[in-house]
This record gives structure tokens, sequence and C-alpha cells, in this order.
């Protein structure tokens, strides 16, 4: 049925039936417009952070208590004691979900769309609102209105439904919602325990509401709505928060302390544009990382894609930020000799970003400190190598090593962009011999993949997504697939240079230098025949890092040669930017998130390094910026806002 006999038919039955609970679900109209974006109006923006030790974040947070007081009327703050200014403010639990914005008309739910990076759209979900708790499909009231909020799945209900789903279990709830809203069945997430917490009402006319908290108690009350908890602020209770948080049965990960007045708020204005910039009237307060203290009960030594050795830790089971942690990295053999951790060590234990365990402090030396002679994988003879901050690594030089071949194998295919092609599969392609370098994957066709035992469909699927062919599990007319399979190797895969060149992964030379090397080149050709003395002649390229090019291009001519007749490799014209030959480091929180600013600069010209040094020109700080700009300052470097960034475009 065509879209517009559909609508006509279904405006026919509204006006028979319109009290039908038909029209409180989502329509089949609305399940296929899931495949399109949802616009957010106004754009979702973040929050900006808080971060630090507890001394920084206490004079983040006075600085920002203060700099808002100065948007307010003076009666509000002249004259007054601290207790008096902080009734201004106030408090809710900043929720750890996936973040959705739901649009109403005259009361029925319109569309619903989750946050994209940059906020100004997302993913259609409409169609799974009918089998997300706490989303409704009609409003008490006949209101036209946006609510926003969090998706989130309560700690115990996790826990049972990852029982169920056995081996396909997230790690995490908030990896389990975020995977759940991805499947393209909207059935398919109806019993997968997630929820929607409101935290917003927007686009109301008339509202019957001044400050945050009355929002809240109207949207409760009225609306029915699952909404945060808002209290006034306090530091007794923010303290208290901190402590407690972990105990309770959602995922938070710190406190949204808002200005409480509305109308104060939007005076207070954004960081950086209005329409896309960070609200200067809320900042998040993020709780510190949970701590735990285990025994180091063995030493386990892996290779990386590179070459490095890397020690991992192992230790007796402990719960750490949610989930059950039994390892965790000592990135380099100079901190294990350095530190004297050998079997039997006391370690601190925390999760970088909440996610990744990593080795936090040595409580205890114990045992003898044993390091490897040869490679893991190879056994080949070790070389001790001092890299930045004189940092210590064992480096594995045998370019056939069998781990760093895979893992660069799957570096080359994740950074053009080719998805759905694990390392296990390119192992298994290794084992059977029809995988050795880069070019190989473009030889590969389901004839002889099917000779070495692979089913059909999945020898289908690996062409199809080396070759880029957009998601191809979802075409599941085989003779279709087929055909474009056949037809795809006919054309070369366009590329950009830089991306190309940060496919090999050389060493010390990634993305930042893929960039320099593409806005200096004319062709592919020319970055390969560049001398040590011309790659450091360009800024942003040290000795160290020309050295490691030369010598890659030298050493490895053939596969490169062999790989590069498959693409067709773009060179973007120099467009003699406001920003060319100048350098910029990032830090602290910044409206709209980092990757937004740094690819601004880098479209203007510029190069975003990742750490301060004397040939960066500023420092864009935000807030939680402490030794980045500690160095900078000392460095002399000019530090700048986002504010004063925008204004050098």
């Amino acid at each position: 049925m065509l879209d517009n006999e559909y609508d006509v038919l279904r405006a026919e039955l509204e006006k028979l039936c319109p009290e039908s609970k038909i029209f409180k679900t989502a329509t089949s109209s609305k399940v296929r417009a899931s495949k399109k974006k949802v616009i957010h109006n106004p754009t979702m923006t973040s929050i900006n952070k808080c971060n630090g030790t507890l001394e920084e974040k206490d004079i983040i947070l006075t600085k920002w208590f203060t700099d808002r007081m100065e948007t307010m009327p003076a009666e509000k703050y002249v004259n007054k004691t601290t207790t008096d200014y902080l009734k201004q403010f106030c408090m809710s639990y900043k929720h750890d979900g996936v973040a959705l914005s739901i649009e109403y008309k005259n009361g029925k739910l319109e569309r619903a769309g989750l946050r994209s990076k940059s906020g100004k759209d997302g993913t259609n979900v409409t169609d799974k609102m009918q089998y997300i708790k706490g989303v409704p499909m009609q409003l008490p009231l006949p209101l036209t209105c946006t609510i926003r909020g969090e998706l989130e799945t309560p700690v115990s209900v996790f826990e049972r439904v990852s029982e169920e789903l056995g081996p396909d279990a997230k790690a995490n709830p908030r990896a389990h919602t975020a995977g759940s809203m991805g499947h393209k069945t909207a059935s398919k997430i109806k019993d997968r325990g997630i929820q929607f917490v409101a935290y917003n009402v927007l686009n109301l006319k008339d509202p019957p509401y001044k400050t945050e908290i009355e929002r809240a108690n109207w949207a409760t009350d009225i609306l029915k709505l699952h909404y945060i908890d808002i209290v006034p602020f306090s530091y007794k209770i923010l303290a208290l928060w901190e402590k407690r948080h972990r105990h309770i049965d959602y995922k938070v990960d710190g406190t949204v302390i808002c200005i409480n007045n509305l109308e104060y708020q939007d005076v207070a204005g954004t960081h950086g544009k209005s329409d896309t910039g960070n609200p200067k009237g809320k900042l998040a307060w993020k709780f510190a990382d949970e701590v735990k203290e285990v025994k180091v009960k063995n030493i386990v030594w892996q290779t990386g894609r590179i070459g490095n050795i890397t020690p991992v830790l192992e230790f007796n089971p402990v719960q750490l930020e949610g989930t059950t942690v039994v390892r965790c990295t000592a990135h380099n053999v100079g901190i294990i000799r350095s530190n004297k951790i050998g079997i039997g060590s006391v370690i601190e234990i925390i999760k970088s970003g909440k996610i990744i365990p990593k080795l936090k402090s040595v409580i205890k030396s114990c045992g003898k400190v044993i390091t490897p002679s040869g490679c893991p994988s190879c056994n080949s003879y070790l070389e001790e190598v001092k890299g930045a901050n004189d940092a210590l690594a064992l480096v594995c030089k045998n370019s056939a090593c069998p781990a760093q071949n895979i893992k660069n194998l799957n570096h080359f295919l994740a950074r053009l962009g080719v998805k759905g092609i694990a390392g296990s599969t390119i192992e298994k392609l290794i084992d059977l011999g029809l995988l050795q370098k880069p070019g190989d994957f473009y030889r590969l066709t389901t004839a002889n993949l099917r000779k070495a035992g692979i089913t059909d469909r999945t020898a289908q699927l690996i062409v199809a997504r080396v070759w880029m062919i957009n998601e191809p599990e979802q075409i599941k007319d085989e003779l279709t697939l087929q055909v474009m399979v056949m037809a795809a190797p006919a054309e070369r895969i366009k590329v950009p240079l830089s991306l190309f060149f940060s496919a090999f992964g050389i060493k010390n030379a990634g993305r930042e230098a893929g960039r320099i090397l593409a806005s200096h080149c004319s062709s592919w050709k020319e970055v390969k025949s560049l001398t040590e003395k011309d790659l450091s002649a360009l800024d942003g390229i040290g000795p160290i890092m020309a050295k490691e090019i030369v010598a890659f291009f030298e050493n490895n001519r053939i596969i490169v040669e062999d790989v590069e007749q498959y693409f067709d490799i773009e060179v973007v014209q120099k467009t003699g930017g406001t920003m060319d030959g100048k350098f910029f480091v990032l830090s602290g929180s910044l409206e709209g998130g980092k990757d937004k600013w740094k690819k601004m600069i880098e479209d203007a010209g510029g190069v975003v390094k990742s750490s301060v040094g004397r040939k960066v020109n500023y420092l864009v700080a935000g807030e939680g910026s402490g030794s980045k700009s500690e160095k900078a300052f000392e460095l002399r470097i000019k530090i700048i806002t986002t504010d004063q960034l925008e204004k050098m475009f």
C-alpha cells in the first residue's frame, strides 16, 4: 500500500473511532519513518563537566556559582550569605543512559529520536516507543510539546536479562540499552527491560511552572511521567549522593547542578553559539572513579599491533563500577620494573572512563619481577625502547609476527571504516592461507572462501564488507547480494589520502600525520617518495616520526603497491585556511564536544595535537582543564576559550 493511500484510510478510521487505542500506539507509517533521522529542535546539547580531584572540582564549582550569580538580579546575591545564594540552585542525579527526545502533538506521540554526536538530529526510534516502560503514547492532556530524558535499564533488570541472553549479554546496563535500541526490529526490545526517565519539557506554550523543581513536580503529578528527582542544592546532599550512588538501582555518573529559575537559566546564555552551545546555567559534577584493592596472582604479556609488549595483571574477580573485573593493563615494562610488580603485589585499580580497567597505584610490591625475553607470539628477541616521557617498552621487531599481523590487518580495515569483520575471522583467514597482507582482502572471492569451508552466506558477507557495500547483512535476497558482490571490484574504492596513510598503522604516525601529509602533498606517489629531510621540514612531523615513515615505505614497498591498486586515493585541494601552520591542544570539557572543534580547526588548516609542547600555539581550555593548562602557562602558550576560538575562524 502506498503511503498516501494508507494515510487516507487511517484518517477515515480515526473519524469513525477517534477513541480507538490503535491511535495511541506507533502506527505503521511511523514505523516506516524509523529509517529516517529526526531533526531536534532545539539541538540536544551536552552539559559542561566538572572533573578532576575533589579540590579541583571545588574550585570549578565555586567559580561557576560566582559567574552564574552575576547574571541574576542583584537582589539575589548582593549582601547575601553563601547559604542564601545557594538557594538559587538545584540538583539531580546525572543518569548514565541513552538520550531520547519525544515529540507530542495534541497529546499524541508523534515521533521519537535518539541523540547523535552533533545533537542536531538522531536515529528515529518511534516504532520502539510502545515497548519502553515509562513512555506514554498519549499524554493526559492534549499538549503539543517535546519531552526529553534518558533511556536506561535498571541494574536489577539488567542482571536478570543478562542471564537470559547468555553470551550475547552486554558488559553494562548502558551498553545493553544502546545495543537494544539499535535493533532493526522494534519488537526485539520488548523484553529487554528498558525504561524512560524524563528530565526536561520543551516547546510547551504557556508552561504552568517557572523553576526546574516546579516543572519536575508538574510533570510527575499532572503528566504522570517518570521524572528525575530534583532537589534544592546542598553540599551535604552532594556528598551523600556521591557516597550512595553505587547502591541505587540505576546507573549515574554524577550530579547535574542547575540554576533553578528557568528564566535566569535563559539569561545565563550558552557557551559558543546560542543554538548549539552547552547551557551556562547547568554544570555536571562528575563522581570520582571507584577504586578497588586487589592482589596480583599472574602477569600475562601480550603483543600489540605495532609490536609493543603489554603486561596484563590478573587477579581474583572483583566488582568495579558494576561489572566483574579479573584483569587490568599495566601499560609497559617500565611500570612493572619501577614499581617492582610481581606475583603477590597489592595494587589499586580503576576503570578509565568507567570502561577500561587500569592500574592506579601500587600499595605493596611483592614477588620477583619477571619479564619475557622473547615475544609471546613469535618468540623473537625483544628490544627495550624508550618512548615519550622516558616510558620503557619491550618491542618485538619481527615484521612476520602473527599477533602483529592479525592486529595490523584488523587496524587496516577498521581505519577505512570496514565493519563486521572480527579479529577472529581475520585469524581464521590467515590460518586458511587466504590472507597475509592488506591486498589479499581484495582478492578474496566467495568461491575460494567456500572451498575453505566457509558457508555461502558468510562468504558473501565477508567480500561485501571488504568492498564496503553498505549494510550487506540487511540484504536478504541472496541473488541481489551476489550481483552486488560480483560488481563491486569493477570500481576502485575512493578514500582520502590521509585516511589511506593512517590505515597502515605506521609507528608514531597516525591520523594527524596523515592529515599533515595530505595538506602538503599533491599525490600518494609524492607521499611515498618523501625523504627524512622532506618530512622533518613539515610542521608536526619530527625526526623520529620521519624516520619511521621512510623506513616503512622502504621495507613495505611491495605490500603498499599491492594494495593501492584497489583504491582511488583522493587528495583534498589545499584551501589556505585561516589556521594554516597553527597548532592547538584541546583540554577539559568543551561545548559541543572536542570532535566538533577538532574538525573545525583541521578544516581551517590547523593541527590538533594530543599533548602540550613548545610548538603548540594555543590551548583551548574548558572546565576541568587541569595539568595541561598548568603546563601551557609554564611554557607561555596562549590559553583561550571556545568563544575566543570561534572568533578566529
